[in-house]
């Protein structure tokens, strides 16, 4: 194992669009801009394996079927109520691979393909199609070889505006269980009447509700959630008007919203959070509600037995809040998680010899018949370097301290792997650089040199080089992992561009010349000897020896 100092530069590229990443590919819009954007992901590194749909004309209504290794949950509905009810689900084992349909300012008619859970490139079998017949016929087959949906843009009202697949390469984490039931989620009840719009959100990055902010008089006017994750702190919001006063109301460090109360009726009319630290069992009490005295009492507490949270809510709302609903399920929590690794995944990475660096060079002539010794005693360092770039830089957290580790099989000459790490401060800055030299030691840690003889009358030089070796790749898949002040947080994936630029171990090589005689020793090719320099060796070693012999022509 070699260890490396480094130089590290890292660049967030929060720009850069999955787009152009081999690992990810944006599929096209399909509708309309129409709406209310969602952004959707299952949990657990699940899939899609259905949909629930109300359809007649176009499509009214999605909500989408997750299943991973702990078992099945929903995200959604999203649009309206129009149009009759229905599903389209993948037979057990399968799991949706891309989406077909038809579109035009709105989504007309949608459909699935669905192949086997370990399969990543076949094309998969169309299992249904909901909706009308207008718009523009739309396939995604093509993303979908080597890839599987990762993230849906849904854009919604009273119906189905448009949506957006993301398509990566990662593979499912574990296999598709429907019958678990280590994963429960369940619907509480709507909590005020049916007026207003519907909308729908989760917290990003699977993160936890950690306080509302609210405008409130006689009842609740408008609401707002603020979110903790990976991301950091987000906000959901505002839904409603800006009626009454405005006020806000955060669980204290290193808690999250368990749950609601408050009191409702064709309205909600109060609303009130309770606080739970991460890993606590058992009720947590009441913290004031906000709002007016109107409606009738609610209490969603038992919802939130066996560490279940709010993952999902609807909120209905124009001029005032007029309903909430919250799902509660047991997704882990994690607060305050920030990137302190970053490992490269894909084990196809090979360094490539990019010359040599002279790192000791000394020469020497005489005239005389003695023998002389030639020594290299010290040498200069080399610094070895990692850039990464990245193009979540924006979307997570990053400690002040980073790992990144990497392997690879140099190869030229060698077949072990070796590891790279490296860590500095950087406070809150999201690009910071450290330079520091790596020793030219032997592999056994002795002190770098070598001695030589030679005899006289003659001329003699000795070089030491170091075989340099560069990685240049981009869109390298990698894993995010995460340090948290409470819980903890399943590795994201990403990519990154990586150079990097690392040293072999300490080489040595000597040439001699014998002068056949005194008078053969002139002053012009000692003059010569004494004139080369590390610079002619600086792409190969070999022209030392070329530069030393034209010296005795």
């Amino acid at each position: 194992m070699t260890t490396f100092t480094i130089l590290v530069c890292l660049l967030l590229r929060a720009s850069a669009t999955l787009a152009d990443d081999p690992y990810y590919q944006a599929a096209s819009h399909h509708g309309g801009t129409g709406g209310t954007e969602n952004t959707i992901e299952c949990p657990y590194g699940g899939a899609i394996t259905g949909v629930n749909y109300r359809a007649a004309q176009m499509v009214d209504q999605l909500e989408f079927v997750c299943t991973s290794s702990v078992g099945k949950s929903t995200i959604g509905p999203y649009g309206g109520s129009g149009g009759s009810p229905g599903s389209l689900n993948c037979p057990q084992g399968h799991y949706v691979s891309s989406f077909v349909g038809k579109s035009g300012s709105k989504l007309d008619r949608f459909g699935i393909r669905c192949r086997p859970e370990n399969d990543m490139n076949s094309d998969g079998v169309i299992v249904g199609q909901f909706g009308g017949g207008g718009g523009t016929a739309f396939d995604e087959l093509a993303f979908s070889i080597g890839y599987r949906p990762i993230s849906i843009k849904v854009r919604s009202g009273s119906v189905i505006d448009g949506f957006q697949v993301t398509y990566g390469n990662t593979p499912i984490s574990g296999k598709l269980c429907t019958s678990c039931n280590n994963y429960r989620e369940e619907w509480a009840p709507q909590r005020g009447g049916n007026g207003g719009n519907l909308y729908t959100f989760i917290c990003p990055a699977e993160g936890v509700i950690t306080g509302i902010k609210y405008r409130v008089g006689s009842a609740l006017d408008q609401i707002q959630f603020i979110c903790t994750s990976s991301l950091g702190e987000t906000t959901a919001g505002p839904w409603g008007g800006n009626g009454g006063t405005a006020g806000e109301d955060r669980c204290p460090p290193g808690s999250y919203i368990s749950s609601i109360h408050g009191r409702s009726g064709s309205r909600v009319d109060q609303l009130g959070i309770r606080c739970t630290r991460v890993g606590q069992a058992g009720g947590s009490p009441k913290r004031d509600g906000h709002g007016g005295s109107g409606g009738t009492l609610f209490d969603d507490e038992s919802y939130s037995s066996n560490y279940r949270r709010p993952i999902q809510i609807r909120i209905r709302a124009a001029s005032r809040v007029d309903a909430i609903q919250i799902k509660y399920g047991n997704l882990p929590v994690a607060l305050n998680c920030k990137v302190t690794k970053v490992a490269v995944t894909d084990s196809s990475i090979m360094a490539q010899d990019d010359g040599f660096e002279v790192i000791g060079l000394a020469s020497g002539s005489t005239c005389s018949n003695q023998v002389q010794q030639l020594t290299v005693s010290k040498s200069s360092s080399v610094t070895e370097t990692v850039g990464i770039e990245t193009q979540e830089g924006g979307e997570f957290n990053w400690d002040t301290t980073l790992s990144v580790t990497f392997t690879t099989g140099v190869s030229i000459g060698a077949t072990a792997e070796v590891s790279v790490g490296v860590s500095q401060s950087f406070g809150g800055s999201r690009s910071w650089s450290h330079t520091s030299q790596k020793s030219t030691s032997t592999e056994s840690g002795s002190s770098l040199g070598t001695q030589v003889n030679y005899q006289g009358p003659g001329a003699a030089i000795v070089i030491g080089f170091m075989t340099r070796y560069k990685i240049q790749r981009d869109s390298l898949p990698v894993l995010y992992y995460f340090t948290c002040d409470a819980g903890s947080l399943t590795p994201k994936t990403g990519t990154i561009n990586l150079n990097s630029k690392s040293y072999g171990k300490a080489n040595f090589e000597d040439y001699h010349h014998r002068f056949p005689n005194a008078a053969a020793c002139t002053s012009q090719a000692r003059q010569c000897v004494a004139a080369i320099n590390a610079n002619s060796a600086s792409s190969n070693p070999s022209k030392i020896e070329e530069n030393f012999n034209k010296c005795f022509v």
